[in-house]
C-alpha cells in the first residue's frame, strides 16, 4: 500500500530551484534546524491556503502534476498575507 501510494505523490514532492531559493530566503540567518523549520512553517500557514475536494482517487492522491508546489508558492509569494 505504502509503496503504490508514494508511486502517486513521488513526482509532487520534488523541490525545484524556485522552492530551494524562497526555502534559502524564509531560513537566511538562522542556523538551528527548530528555527529554520519555524521560519518555513510560519511562511506556509501565512502566506499559502488550501481548500480540497477531493473525489475518486483525488480523495487519496492529491491533485497535481510535477511543479504543482512551485506554482503554490508562486501564487503564495504575490498574495498578501491575511
Amino acid at each position: 500500500m505504502g509503496r503504490w501510494y508514494w508511486s502517486l505523490v513521488l513526482d509532487q514532492l520534488q523541490s525545484d530551484s524556485t522552492i530551494k531559493q524562497v526555502a534559502a530566503q524564509v531560513t537566511a540567518g538562522l542556523y538551528g534546524d527548530v528555527d529554520k523549520v519555524r521560519a518555513l512553517h510560519r511562511f506556509v500557514i501565512e502566506k499559502t491556503r488550501y481548500v480540497g475536494l477531493e473525489f475518486g482517487i483525488h480523495g487519496t492522491s492529491p491533485i497535481g502534476q510535477p511543479g504543482a508546489a512551485t506554482s503554490v508558492l508562486v501564487t503564495a509569494k504575490t498574495r498578501p498575507c491575511c
